[in-house]
């Protein structure tokens, strides 16, 4: 019994070899997938502009450093001193260029590992099928300010999700998370969800965490998305939601014909702030960013991790 379990075992090893044991998992250890995350904490950044290139998209997956922010972008990004916290924070605000008509605003680092649905219409490379961004935030004003609204969006070749905190009009500061739906999986027969909070949860001026998480599922209607926002004066979940991604969106809307219906992954995440109400005081301080997704295990590593469990105690049980 014991040369046919040490004979069992060699085949296990033949069969992933080249394969890497992901965070030193040891034998008999549950073997996680592949995470693949970046933590930026903004009060250790230098003042000024956020490094990257204003002209074109320089990034490359994976290098944790450059953002992309072309130079006719409504939304500026800068590093400045928080006086609510006196440390540097990155401040996001709509520079009044009337440039309303720009997609890329203020893009994060890229991620090594794109995350998304798989498939003809989907687009290419996605290896990871969830993500998770989360950021620590609050309005410079601690006052209303008309025409508020402060946008953060899972990003990869354009927007998976979209989170609005704005101003709904009559001074109060208010969370929307749209998705998209389409029931009838016809052209143009896509659905705006608006999620919108209450009156009076979120206050001016107030610090909130925003984590958002996505799902990914196999083909329309199939994501999944949530978002949580806290008072990140004592982790208090103030808002919660459920909902979708743009994935309908962009299967079944003309507007992305020239695109060719494709579904659009995420590595990043994109803050903007192109139709609110122009000036830094009317902006945003963004304390921390952090975002990641997982790629699974191959199965072989799971066999590896469930088999030779098995095989030594099976071993075991035969001396």
């Amino acid at each position: 019994m014991k040369r046919n379990s040490i004979q069992l075992i060699t085949a296990l090893l033949t069969i992933t070899s080249g394969a890497s044991f992901i965070g030193g998992a040891a034998w008999g250890d549950t073997i996680a997938g592949n995470s693949d995350s970046l933590s930026l904490d903004f009060s250790t950044f230098t003042p000024g502009d956020l490094p990257g290139s204003g002209t074109s998209d320089v990034r490359t997956p994976g290098d944790g450093a450059n953002w992309y922010y072309p130079d006719n972008a409504a939304t500026s990004g800068q590093i400045t001193t928080d006086p609510t916290t006196e440390n540097n924070a990155l401040l996001i605000y709509n520079n009044g260029n009337g440039n309303d008509g720009v997609v890329n605003n203020v893009v994060s680092p890229k991620l090594q590992n794109l995350a998304g649905q798989t498939g003809a219409q989907a687009q290419p490379g996605a290896t990871a099928n969830d993500f998770t961004s989360t950021f620590v935030f609050h309005t410079v004003s601690d006052t209303a300010v008309m025409n508020f609204q402060f946008k953060s969006e899972d990003w990869g070749q354009d927007r998976t999700t979209w989170l609005s905190f704005e101003n709904d009009g009559s001074g109060n500061l208010v969370a929307d998370y749209s998705g998209v739906t389409d029931p009838t999986h016809t052209t143009d027969g896509d659905i705006f969800t608006d999620q919108v909070s209450d009156p009076g949860v979120f206050q001016w001026g107030q610090s909130y965490r925003v984590t958002t998480s996505v799902d990914f599922g196999s083909g329309p209607d199939s994501d999944q998305v949530n978002v949580d926002v806290y008072d990140a004066s004592d982790n208090s979940l103030v808002w919660s939601v459920t909902d979708t991604t743009w994935a309908d969106y962009y299967l079944y809307d003309s507007e992305q014909a020239p695109n060719g219906n494709i579904m659009t992954g995420v590595d990043a995440v994109q803050f903007q702030m192109r139709d609110s109400e122009p000036g830094a005081d009317n902006g945003v301080f963004i304390s921390s960013l952090s975002y990641g997704d997982t790629v699974p295990e191959p199965a072989s590593l799971s066999l590896i991790s469930l088999g030779i469990p098995l095989l030594l105690r099976r071993r075991r049980r035969s001396v």
